[in-house]
């Protein structure tokens, strides 16, 4: 089970290296600064992730010791950058990988997704941007 924030936005984003990790692609998280991106390299697909709760609340009467389980939502988003021109065929396979992971099963501590989909946003500069998200919820006990 989750136990604070910071174990579920790892577990989180955990599932979104692993899969950039076996594509060996660069991946941009919002809180790490040591890397560039976009990459110097026009030609490789790049992906970006975010994490944002949205709703939250009590989900249980206490027990008989007073512990209760809280449960928390919200969306993770990869976005996929895909240079033009090359029939979007690598950021199509970056993007599947990405649907899967959100389509298997739940994370070690609990999270679980649904709903995982894949929106074709268009150009954007000298890429073409897809996003997959997916809905999470978990639960905590306080």
């Amino acid at each position: 089970m989750i136990t604070d924030l910071i174990q579920a936005r790892d577990e989180l984003m955990q599932v979104a290296k692993d899969v950039w990790d076996a594509l060996a692609l660069p991946l941009d998280y919002p809180d790490v600064s040591d890397k560039t991106f976009p990459p110097a390299d026009p030609s490789l697909v790049w992906g970006r992730v975010t994490v944002k709760h949205n709703s939250g609340g009590q989900a249980t009467l206490a027990n008989h010791s007073g512990v209760r389980r809280f449960r928390l939502d919200g969306i993770i988003n990869v976005q996929v950058h895909s240079p033009v021109g090359d029939g979007l065929t690598a950021g199509y396979t970056a993007a599947q990988a990405q649907l899967d992971a959100f389509s298997g099963p739940c994370t070690p501590g609990g999270i679980w997704f649904r709903d995982p989909q894949l929106q074709e946003v268009g150009p954007d500069g000298d890429y073409y941007l897809i996003n997959v998200f997916a809905f999470f919820t978990y639960d905590q006990t306080k």
